[in-house]
């Protein structure tokens, strides 16, 4: 029994050592090839919660492109700024220092998440969505700053303790396994406005649809002045 339980567990150490023999070796390629493969994932995370009914073509036609966008742009960007990072920050002090941590995460939700989110949202808008430049440009500018703010509120801790806790050659692969998540939210933008999506979370904690009136469409009832009798109105 003890012996079947660990199978598991060593096949995975042995995965695990595999993968830090190839990013000891090839870092900048490791990379690429696990933000695809993770952005990948993050857009059928997002296709799966839209319940989207594009049909097969056009959902892996999306995929795809969003994994060339995580390996060809997010991966060799992001390793670059990772390891430029760590060496800018090095010059306050130690690695694990209050001030360091505190500038990395400073750095990285402004400039670094500033950078991605738009380059990803131009690329959805114009290579997925094949929208025209100006339609993107409208877009990005409903879009963006919504999103930045959200990132504000959610990504400064997680990325203290990555960069507290995760050794530099697995910061970016850390970062990829919460964009899993994080690609998703940004496909949903995508496909949609933000305003849909504060909609949709106002609807979820008080579960009133400011739109629900105008969807009846037709005729509608309303009270007449004379002895509160219902009058129909074209």
């Amino acid at each position: 029994m003890a012996h079947s339980l660990a199978m598991p567990f060593n096949s995975v150490s042995n995965l695990w050592r595999r993968y830090e023999c190839h990013v000891a070796k090839r870092p900048l390629l490791v990379n690429m090839a696990t933000s695809a493969c993770l952005w990948a994932a993050g857009d059928l995370f997002a296709q799966r919660l839209q319940r989207q009914q594009n049909p097969l073509d056009a959902g892996l036609r999306k995929t795809a492109l969003t994994a060339a966008f995580g390996g060809l742009v997010f991966g060799p960007m992001g390793y670059a700024w990772y390891t430029w990072l760590d060496a800018a920050a090095s010059v306050l002090g130690p690695a694990n220092s209050v001030k360091v941590i505190l500038a990395k995460v400073l750095a990285d939700n402004t400039v670094w998440s500033a950078v991605y989110v738009g380059l990803f949202m131009t690329f959805s808008s114009m290579v997925i969505s094949r929208s025209s430049w100006h339609e993107a440009k409208e877009k990005l500018g409903q879009d963006f700053l919504p999103t930045m703010a959200v990132y504000m509120v959610v990504w400064p801790p997680i990325m203290a303790m990555v960069f507290l806790r995760v050794p530099l050659r697995h910061q970016l692969l850390s970062v990829n396994l919460l964009t899993v998540a994080d690609a998703g939210f940004l496909s949903w933008i995508d496909n949609h406005s933000f305003d849909e999506l504060t909609s949709a979370a106002k609807i979820a904690v008080t579960g009133i649809d400011d739109n629900e009136g105008d969807e009846s469409g037709g005729s509608t009832l309303s009270e007449s002045n004379v002895g509160g009798k219902p009058t129909r109105k074209e």
